[in-house]
């Protein structure tokens, strides 16, 4: 994947500008910064769910199925765990369980699966959204905050998965 000069601007103010950058198969990379600095703004361009302010759009990703993961992954809230996990299943066409029940041990998702969505915790919501974009089998996964209210523990285990 390559950025190149990427800029956006909302209301006239640049929240990015000029961006490069190039991501190589097998690289987990991670962008940090302050808050407010662009950092969601350029993993959404990047997921494909905003466009940029440049009129020819600079970002390549040839060949590359993606999956990305955010904070608010539209979950339906009275529905529990798993209901919303057939849900996203059966919209992706997905049936495989193997891998799934392996991501779903290392995520301790099963532990929670039963409770409806609303009820859970921000680490399990998290948990829950790692483990929907992974069933993608993907070749390019975009994360925007993904330890947030996670143990260190689960934590250590979505890093070793990544890699």
């Amino acid at each position: 994947m390559k950025v190149n000069n990427l800029t956006k601007k909302f209301d006239n103010k640049y929240v990015l500008r000029q961006v490069n950058l190039e991501v190589i198969k097998g690289d987990v990379i991670g962008v940090v910064g302050p808050n407010g600095a662009g950092k969601t703004t350029l993993l959404r361009i990047l997921a494909g769910l905003i466009k940029t302010s440049d009129i020819i759009q600079n970002i390549f990703i040839e060949g590359l199925k993606k999956s990305s993961m955010f904070e608010y992954q539209g979950f339906i809230q009275h529905l529990t765990c798993k209901q919303n996990i057939s849900l996203v299943m059966y919209y992706l066409g997905i049936s495989d369980n193997n891998l799934q029940d392996n991501y779903k041990s290392i995520l301790g998702i099963g532990g929670f699966e039963d409770i409806k969505y609303r009820k859970i915790s921000l680490g399990m919501k998290s948990r829950l959204a790692i483990y929907v974009s992974l069933l993608q089998k993907s070749d390019f996964y975009i994360f925007d905050e993904p330890f947030n209210g996670l143990d260190s523990e689960v934590s250590e285990s979505v890093m070793e998965i990544l890699k």
